[in-house]
């Protein structure tokens, strides 16, 4: 994942260009003394930084550092959940994905490392795909986010009846998707204090917001491939592909529990309607996706000490003539580092 905030790219560009085997500073007064284009730079990352970071200090603060290392640990992993129309159901996940790894970050940018555990642990390495980048201040947050599992899934309930982890071959699925939220009480609220660890929230205080949203989705279920012992008798394949266009409407809250521990919940309805087509149609259709996103998490600061464990659940469901799929992602992330300036 990689978190941004305005203007730094820029800035980071005029680091680049001020650098020289002999020193390198990070002090915005020292980079803008190297010239014209780095002069340029720092003016408008500090313009962006007032215009986007603008808080009331009562309730929100920076860090007071540009720099930190930390230890960063993520499991996570989807599930999709059928249901036709003749009361036939499928529920599957896929195994659990986790990882371990180090970051070195600079205020925008994040060196990283990672271990697979599956790998580690000898158990089966059946990695899927997902990516995102995630931009946050004091306005907004945006996400650009993908997903993809092209190597199966466990079926855990058939018609009712709970399954064991009965591997299942016939999945291929991909989406990928843009957000943007607008933050009414931006200045009093941070999102990025509960899920980017970036800002320090001072006060209780929440916020609604506001938001569009843009999915890419394409999902394939061949159940030819379902095992004999299941005795299915539903349709062959399910197939559905298109573009969700919705609005985002969400609730978010900080709850400082004491000076400094911090508990942040975060909401959202995002009602989409989908442009697409099914394999067995050759035409477009419009179709209805209700999706929805809850974050929780957990922050604890103590001077240049934090720890933040960020939980996401990620649902979405798709409703079609004779069936309906329930699709969702969920996610752990524990994050423990060290601030300092340079």
């Amino acid at each position: 994942m990689f978190n941004a905030a305005p203007s730094r790219i820029l800035l980071l560009l005029a680091c680049a260009v001020s650098f020289n085997a002999a020193a390198l500073s990070f002090d915005l007064d020292s980079i803008a003394a190297k010239g014209r284009f780095a002069r340029f730079c720092v003016n408008t990352y500090r313009w962006g930084d007032r215009f986007f970071n603008t808080y009331d200090t009562a309730y929100v603060k920076g860090t007071g550092y540009n720099m930190n290392i930390k230890l960063r640990s993520d499991s996570w992993f989807d599930y999709n959940n059928l249901y036709f129309s003749d009361h036939n159901s499928i529920k599957m996940n896929s195994p659990t994905n986790s990882t371990v790894g180090i970051d070195l970050t600079y205020m925008a940018v994040s060196l990283a490392y990672d271990l697979n555990i599956n790998k580690l642990t000898g158990g089966s390495d059946r990695t899927k795909s997902k990516f995102n980048f995630d931009f946050s201040c004091a306005l907004l947050s945006a996400s650009f986010y993908s997903i993809s599992n092209n190597i199966g899934m466990n079926i855990t309930e058939y018609d009712g009846k709970k399954i064991h982890r009965l591997k299942f071959d016939g999945v291929k699925t991909s989406e990928w998707g843009i957000e943007a939220n607008y933050f009414f009480n931006h200045k009093r609220y941070s999102y990025a204090a509960a899920f980017a660890l970036s800002r320090l929230q001072q006060k209780s205080q929440g916020s609604f917001s506001l938001g569009l949203s843009y999915v890419n989705q394409n999902f394939r279920f061949d159940f030819s491939k379902l095992p004999p012992e299941l005795n299915y008798s539903g349709p062959a394949q399910y197939d559905t592909r298109g573009q969700a266009f919705g609005i985002k409407v969400g609730y978010g809250h900080n709850w400082v529990i004491r000076r400094n521990i911090t508990v942040g919940i975060s909401e959202s309805l995002v009602p989409s309607i989908v442009i697409g087509s099914t394999a067995a149609e050759n035409r477009r259709r419009c179709t209805f996706r209700l999706s929805n996103r809850f974050n929780a998490s957990f922050v604890w600061n103590h001077d240049r000490w934090f720890l933040g464990v960020i939980v996401k659940n990620d649902a979405a469901l798709f409703f079609e003539k004779h069936s309906a799929l329930a699709n969702g992602l969920l996610s752990i992330t524990a994050k423990f580092g060290w601030r300092f300036g340079i």
